[in-house]
């Protein structure tokens, strides 16, 4: 199975057509209920890791903040950047890679971005990466799974036709990782692909942070920003770089 799955799925049409219903109004609440719980001044900059098409970024930038969003994917970065101005920026990065020292007053990984690479070593660097570019007192905003729920998703089986694209999704739980395997029926092309995802714990999250040198100031459990417990829909962290 290709451990750098992300690299080719995530430039592709068919995974911008398979995720096109994803939920804008339901983001922006989201968004929305951040920013009143953060309270950033006008002209802060912000870095939107892992950005996709942008379309966070843009609401962000909404909201005169200055953002720059970044992602792994060429064709997504071009499709952003037709949205860009003076104060928003894309540009094609890989979160491995340094993001820079001391630039950023938040940076947000939104939506399960994360835990995509074989070696935890990765993980771990991102982390260092994503403190190193912010600066003193910035906030990270961290949204992932429950791996809890995901767990109780094992063996799930989907069919969609989407624009006439036949959709055959199955999900199973591999050596502690969520894999989604998708096959895809293109008006006779057949074509396959899959996401895999970490199954990481919140304990796991809690010490990588404070070892890195995060303190944690929140977790919360769903996008309304209530506290997490194990049956919450999500598993947000925020987080201050304050070594």
């Amino acid at each position: 199975m290709d451990c750098n799955w992300f690299e080719n799925w995530f430039d592709t049409d068919y995974y911008h057509l398979l995720y096109r219903h994803r939920d804008d109004e339901e983001a922006h609440h989201f968004i929305d209920a951040l920013l009143a719980h953060l309270n950033p001044q006008p002209g802060q900059k912000a870095l939107d890791l892992a950005c996709g098409r942008g379309r966070h970024s843009v609401y962000l930038n909404s909201k005169h903040i200055d953002v720059t969003g970044v992602d792994l994917s060429k064709s997504s970065i071009a499709f952003a950047k037709k949205h860009e101005n003076e104060t928003l920026h894309f540009e094609v990065q890989d979160m491995r890679k340094s993001m820079g020292q001391n630039k950023y007053d938040y940076i947000f990984n939104l939506f399960t971005s994360f835990g995509y690479f074989e070696n935890s070593d990765d993980d771990v660097l991102v982390l260092k990466n994503i403190y190193a570019a912010l600066k003193p007192e910035g906030i990270f905003i961290f949204d992932f799974l429950n791996t809890n729920l995901v767990k109780n998703a094992q063996g799930t089986h989907t069919k969609l036709i989407l624009d006439g694209v036949e959709f055959e999704i199955t999900k199973e739980i591999s050596q502690n990782n969520v894999i989604k395997h998708i096959h895809i029926n293109d008006r006779g092309t057949q074509v396959d692909f899959h996401e895999k995802v970490k199954l990481i714990e919140v304990d796991w999250f809690k010490q990588a942070f404070e070892k890195t040198g995060f303190t944690i100031q929140s977790i919360f459990g769903n996008y309304k920003l209530q506290p997490y417990n194990e049956k919450s829909e999500r598993l947000i962290i925020l987080a201050k770089k304050t070594n």
